[in-house]
């Protein structure tokens, strides 16, 4: 079983780009404990705390998020992806985490409380490559998400270490797209800006097995009161 120090302080597994577990520090910055600094900058999103100590970022769901840049480990994602996080919301069609070009609509990938997409050909996703999860989170309830895709592969979500959604229709290889990485913040429309908490996000440049993202869930459900 983790306690907060593990979260923390012990290095991310292979392939993660993107580690966000909150404090030390804090403030204005969310530091990305990944190898790669895509630290975030917050505009508007509040710190809070678990009871078990874990620091997670809060958002109002009109115009909060954090920023965490475009770097090369950001930018270079075409042939696998895995996104994870930690949500509690009352509503789920809202967006977590997300890849997205704020002057067009063009969005990479993107993980919300009701989907988990992959762009293949920019200007808009296709229907059949999105994946839908059955369990509604929009209870207010600490629930883990998690985005898998690679190349070939439908674009599948699980919900609390289960596969939970698959596409219909599979992606052959992923747009690169300039814009940041946003948290909390569709870049699409302010009606899809996150609502709620959102704790211990991540980015890998790979495909977690299903096998990796149950082990996540037990690892960390005791911290969110999630049996």
């Amino acid at each position: 079983m983790f306690d907060v120090d593990d979260l923390v302080f012990s290095p991310p597994e292979l392939g993660c780009v993107l580690y966000l577990p909150g404090p030390s520090g804090g403030g204005s910055k969310t530091q990305d404990r990944s190898a790669y600094a895509n630290h975030g900058s917050i505009t508007g999103a509040t710190w809070a705390r678990l009871p078990g100590g874990l620091w997670y970022l809060r958002f109002d769901g009109t115009d909060d998020y954090a920023d965490c840049g475009n770097g090369d480990s950001l930018k270079n994602i075409t042939l696998a992806i895995s996104v994870l996080a930690w949500v509690n919301t009352d509503t789920r069609n809202r967006s977590i985490l997300g890849k997205y070009d704020p002057s067009g609509g063009n969005r990479a990938w993107v993980l919300r409380g009701g989907t988990f997409a992959v762009m293949e050909n920019k200007g808009a996703f296709d229907a059949n490559t999105v994946a839908l999860p059955t369990t509604d989170i929009g209870d207010s309830e600490w629930h883990f998400l998690a985005g898998v895709w690679s190349t070939g592969k439908k674009p599948e979500i699980f919900v609390d270490g289960v596969s939970d959604g698959v596409a219909n229709s599979a992606v052959t290889d992923m747009d690169v797209v300039a814009p940041n990485v946003l948290v909390g913040d569709s870049a699409y429309s302010a009606t899809e800006n996150w609502k709620g908490p959102i704790a211990l996000p991540r980015i890998y440049n790979r495909a977690l097995n299903a096998l990796e993202i149950s082990n996540h869930f037990n690892r960390e459900k005791h911290l969110f009161g999630a049996w």
